[in-house]
């Protein structure tokens, strides 16, 4: 395990397909095996309660089974004496303004609003990871405007266009496979959300 100190600068949050708020805690660049990490993820409304940050102070980055940077609070004298208040969780969702919802275990923010982008996006990409098209990040599923299954297997040729030819050919080939190719039904339906099949 490595550890790092650095200093908290931002704090800025994502929105999940179940409405889940996830805090990104953004800090000063910290290097761990040749990678630049400035954010960590905060996991939860209760882990941000329990870190209760303030800007600017200073955080211990531990580089966990080489593959996650997680962040803990630094025993520095400095944070005694930081005058900052700490940040306060949002009140509405980034996204579309709904209000947020705390569960009843205190343990997660939740955006209510089913028809939210955030939520509809981290949907898509769900969904089209399950269909095994790979590489499809949020950022390309905004790009597309891509909000159903319907919309996504009607794509024409002119709206792929902005992924570029060869992404493009790729893209509407996938599609055309999933036309003809046997697939099972819970897969499909596994893909758009239904669960326990």
């Amino acid at each position: 395990t490595k550890k790092k100190l650095t200093r908290v600068r931002n704090i800025t949050y994502t929105v999940g397909a179940n409405g889940d708020i996830t805090p990104m805690i953004h800090y000063d660049p910290v290097e761990f095996y040749g990678m630049i990490n400035t954010k960590s993820s905060g996991h939860s409304y209760a882990r941000f309660r329990e870190l209760n940050l303030k800007p600017n102070e200073v955080i211990m980055i531990e580089f966990v089974n080489d593959v996650m940077a997680y962040i803990k609070p630094a025993n520095v004298e400095e944070n005694m004496f930081n005058p900052n208040r700490p940040f306060e969780f949002i009140k509405n969702c980034p996204e579309c303004g709904c209000e947020i919802e705390i569960s009843d275990s205190g343990k997660k923010a939740i955006c209510p609003n089913p028809n939210c982008p955030a939520r509809v996006y981290a949907r898509m990409t769900n969904m089209l990871s399950k269909l095994g098209f790979k590489g499809f990040s949020t950022e390309t599923i905004k790009k597309l405007n891509i909000v159903s299954f319907y919309d996504f297997m009607t794509l024409s040729p002119e709206r792929v266009k902005v992924l570029g030819e060869v992404n493009s050919i790729n893209l509407l080939q996938g599609i055309e496979d999933l036309h003809t190719r046997n697939i099972a039904d819970y897969i499909i339906l596994g893909s758009i959300g239904f669960t326990g099949i």
